[in-house]
């Protein structure tokens, strides 16, 4: 299952008119520590706060003045002194500007803190000469920390900053850094060419002049940078994001969503580039993104039309959109231009992430925001599979069609022939104008015009196969119209015609085209809908649940097509848990609010909603599993009257196939069936789900609801009953079973004697002795014979 949940409010920090302009006013970045998870948070003109992201409280903070700003997100980790004792590293690289724009240079500093320490305690500052993009300080390589410069050299220091060994190289002002990533080599797909202990394992994305240039860096004792990899990427990028197994994407100026998958060997890097997503409605330069694991990537912006934010989950390996949420602007930005706004998303563990939404302060200068205006920093829960999956993508093809622009190279043209298409344009007029009737009439008499059409096809062809095989024409010659063929003969030469399709094929997409017509929104008015082409299809079970966007179930509720949906229900395995709780829940309120529990089941009317009873039968029988179908009892059974009224229903039901029981029978099974429009695996033969089957449900449901059931005490009295029904059941069976073993033959010897052809109605009334004696053996078992006597 696959989610986006409702976000949650970390902090909000103040913005001073007194703020040195710069384009993002908070950086953070995320960190296992002393207790849990938690954010190191570095706020322009204020300072370092270290947020826990469990209690979501302040743990550690530390002033750093107005004219403070950063040069990259803060960074912190935990580790384990030699008195055991963890210690919480931050590091944060700065610039102290005067006069309000001249910087002094980029400032490295080291804090510590503890459980016991609210403040952060300083300890050691170093000053570098060039502009520093980014700080690593991870926690598999505690005795370093990782410097990564502007145009993408990477120095490596010790982590209490003792070493002042800067050795920087001259700057490069051709190369400029774009993005950086590091990882642990032990858990990465990203390897060098040797192992090292304490090491890591860095990924830059580098501009050179017009170039995007992609480059592995081994920092271990020293640093090793590996081959460049060019990236067939254009314009500016305004996001990226890589993770452990090698997935990394980005967004760019233009809109195009580009991935790739990275294997590395000995050094050297390979890429997989996979479908580029062209994204519309989104103000391009609020977006950011976050690669979560596998092929699954989150990408938030704000909306051009909405106006709000929205976060979409795309699997980018079958470019579907999992799952979407949509969250208001904070209100305390809602007075700024939206396209002005900036969006952070920052990773913080499996469950959740970080999204820091802030004014760029290069646009609104500090002094020219309105009153109250903040920098806001939420937390996203949300859950995905661990692995991108086909199955996980089935059915969502359309779910991201808004989001995506319509693409030339990429429309799948048309499949359709004139005649088809001729067929469709009929029918969009005629369900334009709400003709019903008329939108029938052209769908049938197409439908029996084709399908006339291929029986004459068929028996053309198989005339000519006889004639071939009779050596009448050749194999490639012409058929005559005239030709006759005898049957005796081809009786006799005993010629069989093999199997030809005679089924009208109606493509998948002009079924796809007709059922868009057939339920567009406007067929929910009475009247606008056509049963008979829905029944048609499903007769021929062209369609399932998943044909329909939304569900084809739910399609035919909204539109009162009980026919159809008790089709579906007997013939279809494809219809979710959720989707038959859904229709057995509505039922049930629909009765409760029409006060109307008994209703005539016999009647055929197909516009007559179902008996809830019926349903809840076909719901039991229906083919599920036991953890879906928990889930979707726990979400749809709400009210505990309805849960009352199943349960009822289902002791009923248990007496019923009890009582009902008319003995063993050991005949002819089809016989038995004959005329039952019943699924005999579901399906007794008088139409009732199986014992077993209803014995399932009410375990599924308990399992589901019993907090809830033994707290309602109008069920207790319920359950006894059932309790002292199933007791005494329970006790005959176990005295049955012991019969099982002695039985066993005779039901092994009766099964083989009941697949012969019952030919002895039709045999002469007198038998030979002999005869008589063999079907007598027939029917001996073990120690036990068949034995007659005439007297």
């Amino acid at each position: 299952m696959t989610t986006i949940g409702d976000p949650l409010i970390l902090s909000r920090h103040e913005i001073s008119p007194k703020t040195i302009p710069q384009s993002r006013p908070v950086l953070g970045s995320c960190s296992k520590g002393v207790k849990d998870e938690y954010a190191s948070i570095g706020i322009v003109g204020e300072g370092i706060s270290i947020i826990d992201l469990t209690s979501l409280q302040p743990d550690a903070a530390t002033l750093l003045g107005p004219e403070t700003t950063f040069a990259c997100p803060p960074v912190s980790r935990t580790v384990t002194e030699e008195s055991r004792q963890q210690l919480r590293q931050t590091y944060a690289a700065t610039e102290t500007h005067s006069s309000g724009s001249a910087t002094k240079g980029t400032t490295i500093s080291y804090w510590t803190s503890s459980a016991t320490l609210s403040s952060l305690e300083k300890h050691r500052s170093l000053t570098s000469g060039q502009s520093i993009q980014a700080l690593y300080a991870p926690s598999w390589h505690i005795d370093a920390l990782i410097v990564v410069f502007t145009d993408g050299d990477v120095a490596k220091l010790d982590s209490k900053l003792e070493e002042a060994n800067f050795s920087k190289k001259r700057h490069n002002p051709r190369r400029r850094l774009i993005w950086s990533f590091i990882f642990d080599p032990s858990s990465s797909s990203l390897v060098w060419k040797h192992k090292e202990p304490n090491s890591s394992v860095l990924l830059s994305v580098i501009q050179d002049k017009t170039d995007i240039l992609l480059r592995h860096t081994f920092v271990g004792s020293s640093v090793e940078h590996g081959e460049e990899l060019p990236l067939q990427l254009t314009g500016e990028i305004i996001a990226s994001s890589c993770e452990n197994s090698g997935c990394i994407s980005f967004f760019g100026k233009d809109g195009v969503l580009s991935s790739y998958l990275l294997e590395s060997h000995r050094g050297k890097l390979f890429t997989t580039h996979l479908d580029s997503l062209k994204i519309q409605s989104f103000y391009n330069e609020t977006a950011s993104l976050l690669c979560l694991g596998s092929t699954h990537i989150i990408l938030v912006g704000i909306t051009r039309n909405a106006g709000d934010i929205a976060i979409l989950l795309w699997d980018v390996q079958y470019s579907v959109l999992l799952s979407e949420q949509r969250l208001p602007i904070p209100s305390n930005l809602s007075s700024i231009r939206q396209e002005s706004l900036r969006l952070q998303l920052i990773r913080c563990n499996e469950s959740q992430s970080m999204l820091i939404v802030a004014p760029d302060l290069t646009i609104n200068r500090p002094n020219q925001l309105p009153a109250g205006a903040k920098s806001n920093i939420l937390l996203i829960p949300h859950t995905f599979s661990q692995k991108s999956s086909l199955a996980n993508a089935i059915g969502k093809a359309d779910a991201g069609k808004a989001w995506l622009k319509p693409s030339k190279s990429s429309c799948v043209p048309s499949t359709l022939d004139e005649q088809r298409e001729g067929i469709l344009g009929g029918l969009t007029e005629s369900f334009q104008k709400d003709n019903i009737e008329a939108a029938d009439t052209i769908f049938f008499d197409w439908i029996n015009e084709q399908t006339a059409a291929v029986k004459a096809a068929v028996k053309a062809e198989a005339k000519r196969y006889l004639a071939v095989a009779l050596g009448k024409i050749p194999e490639d010659g012409e058929m005559p119209e005239d030709m006759e063929i005898d049957k005796e003969e081809v009786k006799r030469k005993g010629i069989v015609v093999k199997h030809i399709p005679n089924t009208l094929n109606l493509g998948h997409q002009f079924i796809t085209s007709v059922l868009e017509l057939v339920f567009r929104q406007e067929s929910l008015r009475p009247g606008c809908y056509s049963p008979k082409i829905v029944a048609y299809l499903l007769e021929r079970r062209l369609i399932t649940d998943s044909s329909v966007k939304g569900g084809l179930l739910k399609a035919l509720e909204d539109r009162g097509d009980w026919h159809a949906i008790t089709h579906m229900l007997r013939d279809t395995v494809d219809i979710s848990e959720d989707a038959l709780m859904s229709l057995l829940v509505n039922s049930l309120r629909r009765t409760r609010r029409e006060d109307a529990m008994e209703v005539d089941e016999s009647s055929k009317d197909p516009t007559k909603p179902l008996p809830c009873t019926a349903i809840l039968g076909y719901v039991i029988s229906y083919p599920t599993t036991a953890p879906t179908m928990r889930l979707a009892i726990r979400k749809h059974l709400t009210d505990m009257d309805d849960v009352l009224f199943i349960l009822n229903h289902l002791k009923n039901m248990m007496q019923k196939s009890v009582q009902g029981n008319e003995g063993l029978s050991l005949g002819d099974l089809e016989k038995e069936f004959k005329g039952h429009e019943v699924d005999r695996r579901r399906l007794t033969k008088h139409g009732r789900p199986k014992l077993e089957m209803i014995i399932s449900f009410l375990s599924t449901m308990l399992d589901a609801k019993l907090l809830d059931i033994t707290q309602y005490q109008p069920t207790h009295d319920l359950l006894r009953e059932i309790h002292e029904f199933t007791l005494p059941q329970i006790t005959w069976l176990t005295t049955l079973e012991k019969l099982r073993g002695p039985l066993e033959p005779f039901v092994t010897a009766d099964k083989k004697g009941s697949k012969q052809p019952h030919a002895d109605n039709f045999a002469p009334k007198q038998q030979k002795w002999r005869e008589k004696k063999v079907d007598s053996h027939a029917l001996t078992v073990g120690l036990y014979q068949l034995e007659e006597f005439t007297i």
